[in-house]
């Protein structure tokens, strides 16, 4: 979004942020589910994070195969065959293009230690934002898409690739 927003927009956004938090724990870790409806746009303010994918294998297939220790996630993670593409900690915002365009998550998104966030839900968006400030919603979509591929989709897809093309080749 490359226009300052005035005062109004500020006023109203500030009611519909929600409070969340996220645990590292096989119950909790899971901010945004691969192929799961996403219904929030989260802020993240504090603790470590990651975008993360499934490998589709059994631990005994994949995690022998695996030198890369980055890749390596919790234990409950590798239990599921799922790894890690990106860390992140104290960072940013995640599902804004998947509500924008109402799209499933292509990635796992998950905590890494608690998470604390805040949240906007999609109902508030469309109901309350899009309806008070009209073009908001494609200019945010555009933006939201740029960032997605840059800062996501590309390399978290890549280094999906690459460690399956690793795993498959030594299988």
């Amino acid at each position: 979004m490359g226009r300052e927003f005035d005062s109004n927009f500020v006023y109203e956004v500030a009611f519909g942020f929600m409070p969340r938090c996220f645990k590292d724990t096989p119950e909790d870790r899971y901010i945004l589910m691969e192929e799961g409806d996403v219904t929030e746009i989260y802020f993240i303010l504090k603790g470590e994070w990651a975008v993360a994918y499934n490998g589709y294998l059994t631990p005994s297939d994949a995690y022998a195969q695996i030198e890369d220790e980055d890749s390596l996630g919790t234990e409950d993670m590798r239990h599921e065959g799922r790894f890690i593409a990106q860390r992140r900690i104290n960072y940013g915002y995640i599902g804004d293009y998947y509500v924008l365009s109402s799209k499933r998550s292509q990635f796992f998104y998950v905590a890494l230690s608690q998470v604390e966030a805040f949240a906007l839900t999609k109902q508030f968006m469309f109901k309350t934002i899009f309806k008070k400030f009209p073009g908001l919603h494609s200019e945010m979509l555009a933006e939201s898409f740029s960032r997605y591929i840059k800062e996501f989709r590309r390399p978290c897809g890549r280094k999906r690739a690459e460690t399956l093309a690793k795993i498959n080749k030594k299988l």
